[in-house]
């Protein structure tokens, strides 16, 4: 291919200088081939036909529109947010620590002195344009968001989204408006919030209480468990 190049490549040059002045002559502008290229939006919608026709498989389509959606994303998408943090002074003990990870089941615990730091590459700290911790992105944040959600050894809690008998879901307050539509199939009106906490929050107009509820467009939304001012599960009826 290489040979092929060296050899044709005066050639090819002077037969697409040659087009781009005949489409001048007609007043069309030559475009850069890579200024036509697709974007990933684009990509998608061929994905999306693709898997249509039955020309990938569904497993692969998954894969494929998760990796393009990636680039759309921001750390506060995969982040787990500070409240939920694990974090240990640094001045605990081996013994410490290693008591607080089998408690929590978590494999990674940050340590902190007083502002909060982590040395190993496969986590970072984020943090808010004033400096303040706001979350922390892992490795297998990222996997998650290319792959889906996976559970380790270390994982043992519910699902963040998980449908009942009667057809009602139990959700988490911190579920993305994409993660609730994925696994719901109903998705989110658009508006100021990044989650379907603050999507219920937004519909209260206040902080709520657990056991409060307020009907939406949706269905009916209702507080199961509060974490201090933050809704940590929603039990959500949706309309027929």
């Amino acid at each position: 291919f290489r040979a092929f190049v060296r050899v044709f490549q005066p050639i090819i040059w002077l037969l697409n200088s040659l087009a781009n002045v005949v489409v001048r002559l007609v007043g069309v502008e030559p475009q850069d081939e890579r200024a036509m290229a697709h974007s990933p939006t684009d990509l998608i919608l061929l994905l999306d036909e693709s898997a249509g026709h039955g020309d990938i498989k569904a497993e692969d389509h998954q894969l494929l529109t998760r990796s393009l959606e990636l680039s759309g994303l921001t750390a506060a998408d995969a982040m787990t947010v500070r409240r939920d943090i694990v974090s240990m002074p640094a001045e605990a003990t081996a013994a410490e620590v290693a008591a607080e990870a089998h408690r929590t089941g978590r494999t990674r615990i940050v340590i902190h002195e007083n502002e909060m730091r982590t040395e190993r590459k496969h986590i970072s700290v984020a943090v808010d344009e004033h400096g303040v911790v706001v979350g922390l992105v892992t490795l297998e944040d990222v996997f998650e968001e290319l792959i889906g959600d996976f559970d380790d050894e270390s994982d043992d809690r519910l699902s963040d989204c998980a449908q009942h008998a009667d057809g009602s879901w139990r959700v988490n307050g911190t579920l993305r408006p994409d993660q609730f539509e994925e696994c719901t199939g109903v998705a989110l009106p658009e508006g100021d919030w990044q989650t379907v906490a603050g999507y219920v929050i937004d519909a209260l107009d206040e902080i709520p209480a657990a056991g409060d509820s307020v009907r939406t467009a949706l269905g009916d939304f209702t507080v199961i468990e509060m974490d201090g001012y933050a809704i940590a599960t929603l039990r959500i009826k949706l309309n027929d």
